[in-house]
């Protein structure tokens, strides 16, 4: 948990840096989101489609997102802390060539926000 909890940090933090927004852990796995602002979207009920109104928007929300994995990706490469990981002896004999690393999966379109669950646990999602 201490190792997920400072990469956590480190997205978090960077994430908010770049007008994102952490929404979701998983485990070792995170769901961040850079909203597009109302003003941009354009409803079609009848198609049931959305469109983004200026390529600009789009453009400059795609850099800040891909920016911030970069900067999240260049940290997690330089801070010593994390780094000690890779030479820890029972993770190299458990996972062979361990190393620290870290993905990401890219979307744009339309999503559902608000609460989730049931009367025994709640998430906002």
């Amino acid at each position: 948990m201490i190792f997920v909890n400072q990469i956590g940090s480190i997205v978090h933090s960077i994430t908010d840096e770049f007008c994102g927004s952490p929404n979701k852990n998983m485990g070792d796995s995170f769901l961040l989101v850079w909203k597009f602002p109302d003003s941009e979207i354009l409803e079609d009920m009848e198609k049931r489609t959305i469109k983004l109104a200026s390529s600009e928007t789009v453009n400059c929300i795609s850099d800040m997102a891909l920016i911030c994995s970069l900067k999240i990706l260049s940290r997690i490469n330089r801070k010593a802390e994390i780094l000690e990981y890779n030479q820890r002896e029972e993770l190299q004999e458990k996972f062979g060539n361990f190393k620290i690393s870290i993905g990401f999966g890219f979307h744009i379109g339309w999503g559902i926000e608000g609460a989730i669950g049931s009367n025994f646990k709640i998430d906002a999602s």
